[in-house]
């Protein structure tokens, strides 16, 4: 028994080579036929997505059936994973910018509370310091 494609592939070959003979001499038959057929042989297909497309769908259904199901909801369950880890990578991004926030703002307030302390008990160089210091800090910050 001979497969369908090889015959479809040798009727489709004669058939080329009786219509290039009507326009083309013997040796220019020779020629074309086999650039012909390689041109007619080659197919590109492209598809992107994180689904396979509808042709390669069908070939997967028909060869094991239920599986097109499978595919899709190993899609959708892969979509929803990805989601939710980017969304709690999200919040926790933003727990810890709030956090470094606040620990950078109180210990400005520290620094400047030393400044003050020092200030109020006469030690004006190391209140001058700590002032300095903070408004450094803040400085580089903003920077």
């Amino acid at each position: 028994m001979q497969d369908k494609s090889v015959l479809k592939v040798e009727s489709l070959e004669e058939e080329l080579q009786k219509q290039l003979n009507e326009v083309l001499d013997a040796k220019g038959v020779k020629q074309a036929l086999p650039r012909v057929l390689a041109v007619m042989n080659s197919r590109i297909e492209m598809h992107s997505g994180p689904l396979p497309s509808a042709r390669t769908f069908a070939e997967y259904e028909a060869t094991l059936p239920g599986c097109a199901e499978r595919i899709v909801r190993m899609a959708e369950m892969s979509l929803e994973h990805k989601t939710g880890f980017q969304s709690e990578l999200l919040r926790k991004e933003h727990f810890a910018e709030i956090f470094g926030k606040t620990l950078g703002f109180l210990a400005l307030l520290t620094s400047i509370g030393f400044a003050a302390l020092f200030a109020f008990q006469g030690n004006n160089v190391a209140a001058a310091l700590f002032l300095a210091a903070s408004f450094a800090c803040c400085a580089s910050l903003a920077l």
